[in-house]
Order: C-alpha cells, then structure tokens, then sequence
C-alpha cells in the first residue's frame, strides 16, 4: 500500500509491511516528542532523492514493528569473545572467532555465570536513520527473563545494528532471520522525556500499590519501582538450549523452581531469580524505559533487571530479572529502579496485545507452560 503524506497524518497502519517513513510529512511540532509519532506509519513508498526517510530492509515481519520501535532479528554474522566492548565494528567481529549464518539456520549461544560469554551480534535488517532520530537497544522481556542481557555497540556500514549480548543462567537456541533478542526504541535524538507534571496528570501513566498512589510514587526521574517478595522463580542449571522461538510449549521444571515467600528473601551468587514489583503500570501514549541506577541494587554487584522497556498501552505488573555476583537479601518494598517515560504522539487509539499484557508477576518467559 502505497499513501501519501496527508494520508499518512490521518491514519496509522495497523500491519507492519512497510518499507519507509518519509520525515517530511510531520510537522515542526511534533519533533519537540521524544518518540516519533507511531514506527507503525510507514509505507512502501519509493525514497525521492535529497529527502530524509527512515529506512528498513527487509521488510519487517507481521508483529515486528510496534508503537515505540521494532524488534531486532538474530542477523548472519556473530563473533564471540570473553571482553565487553562499549564501540564495536564489523571489522572487529570479523577479526574475532565468529560464524556467518544462513537464513533459517540455527546457532546456540552458550551462557557463561561470569559474563565471559559475550557476543556480537548484527541484525537481521538494515535500518536507516534520520539526522533528527536515534536509537534505544536493550533486552525484550523474554530475553532478559531467560537472564541474557544486551545492548546496542555499533553499526555496520550497511546500517545493520551490532548487539552484545550476555547469556548469564540458560543456553539459547535462536534461529538466523526469525528469533528476535533485542528491540530498538526509536526517539527524537536529544529530546527531554515526560516531565513530572505530565506524568501526574494521569493521561499517559496510572499506578496502582498496596493502597499508595502514583504521587507517593514519583522522583524527580520518574516512578520508582519496589520489590515484592512473595512469589519468586530460582533458575536450575540446566544444558538444554531454550528454544527462544517456542510459546508455551517447554517443560519449566527443568529449568525452575518456585518459591514461597514472605516480607524478604536471601538470594544466592550468580543465579538468576524472577520476582515481582509492588503495583500495576498502565500506559498510555507513553513509552516506558527502567533505570539501572545507583541507590538501589546496581552499583553494589547486583542487576535489578536485564530487559527494561515498557510498551505503549501496556499493563500489568512488572517482573523484575534479579542476578548478582554476591549473595543479596531483598526486602518487600525496597526499590528495583525508576520508570522514566517518553511521550509518543498518535492519531488514533492505541492497544498493545503483547505477550506479557495483564501479567500477574513473576511471570515466566512465553516459551514455558505455566510451572504446576
């Protein structure tokens, strides 16, 4: 389908075949948000020379694009190594022990307690940019909920995303073209995120806790986020690669335990634990992002999470991915991070049908049959 830029104003494209977004159509106004208004406005409309488009090649699959950005596929090339860089090349992953994969082949990506599993990764498409926009990488939740986190290091000169990524706890089985790891939030580069005030006006975030109020809730970056410590997962050791393009399909009890808590929990080193935060989120036009941030767990050897990204229109409560490299004790009520929150501006009404919409936590990775 083909439309063009009035066209484009008035409606949003609720399938994600799409090609470019042409930068032109949208007026001065709306580069003051920091997400562009909906990644799912786009068409497969020819770039015209000397105009500034956002660009993806291959085409996207059905469901990869969303509100606030898109998932990004496990691409053909992946280098491994046990060092953490924060500015990778091709170049340097070629020069690394590293596979060239085809289309629909599969690569296992073995954990490493330690971190010193660590992977490059390019991505599937080829994305193009605008001067005006970037780029946000981190874990989708499924990710971080098997205990791999990632981040975004580099760009390869055909616009591919490079990813690093950490398997702490689980092998993973993807598949070269179709699993997705990472997902990219695309903002206005340089642009402020919600302010206080609009986050108390109660049109892009409600919260719900334990008889508090979003109020009680809110710092200057955003809302904090606190521990519930009734139910919790442990993560077993397990070789089994996790078939990460599976849904609900894979026996849990060989890679979960479930435990009964009550007011705190003691957690061991280096093993990976699902909990659950005090509260309900629920969004509006607004994308949420979680901090890992001093004055809670980070800083002090502990991850209060590996996937930090809320969709637009999303609700529930949140599960927290909790891994650390020193025994830690965690109280209900102490803080896990703060939720910063980024305005996206639509057109029409927004719903987000992902797989973790409504979740009570903890809530166990989608690929897993609910643990009896």
């Amino acid at each position: 389908m083909i439309l063009t830029n009035e066209q484009l104003r008035d409606r949003v494209i609720s399938d994600s075949a799409s090609y470019v977004v042409d930068r032109l159509f949208r007026s001065p106004r709306d580069f003051t948000h920091g997400l562009i208004p909906d990644v799912r406005s786009i068409t497969k409309e020819e770039p015209v020379q000397n105009r500034e488009y956002l660009s993806i090649n291959p085409l996207p699959e059905n469901g990869q694009v969303g509100i606030s950005g898109m998932d990004i596929r496990f691409g053909r090339l992946v280098a491994w190594t046990d060092i953490v860089r924060q500015n990778v090349t091709k170049e340097d992953m070629m020069g690394l022990p590293h596979k060239v994969l085809e289309p629909g082949e599969k690569f296992v990506l073995n954990p490493d307690p330690d971190g010193n599993k660590v992977y490059y990764i390019t991505s599937f498409e080829s994305i193009r940019l605008p001067s005006d926009l970037e780029i946000l990488v981190d874990s989708k939740s499924t990710t971080g909920r098997v205990g791999a986190m990632s981040h975004g290091v580099g760009w390869t000169n055909n616009g591919e995303i490079i990813t690093m990524l950490q398997p702490y706890s689980f092998p993973l089985e993807i598949i070269c073209g179709k699993t997705a790891l990472s997902q990219a939030v695309i903002r206005y580069r340089n642009s402020p995120y919600l302010d206080m005030g609009k986050i108390l006006s109660g049109d892009f975030v409600k919260f719900s806790e334990d008889e508090q109020t979003l109020e009680g809730n809110i710092t200057q970056r955003g809302l904090a986020m606190k521990f519930a410590t009734n139910l919790i997962y442990r993560a077993k050791k397990c070789d089994v690669p996790i078939d990460m393009n599976a849904k609900r399909t894979v026996n849990p009890t060989d890679y979960w335990e479930m435990i009964e808590g009550n007011s705190r929990i003691i957690l061991d080193a280096k093993t990976l634990y699902l909990l659950g935060s005090l509260g309900t989120i629920e969004l509006g036009a607004a994308c949420g992002l979680l901090s890992r941030e001093d004055q809670v767990l980070t800083g002090t050897g502990t991850w209060g999470h590996m996937a930090g990204v809320f969709q637009p229109f999303w609700k529930g409560g949140v599960t927290m991915e909790v891994y650390g490299f020193g025994k830690r004790e965690i109280c209900k009520g102490d803080r896990a991070g703060v939720v910063t929150f980024d305005e996206v501006k639509m057109k029409s009404d927004g719903v987000y049908e992902g797989a973790y919409q409504n979740q009570k936590p903890p809530t166990l990775p989608k690929m897993f049959r609910e643990l009896e």
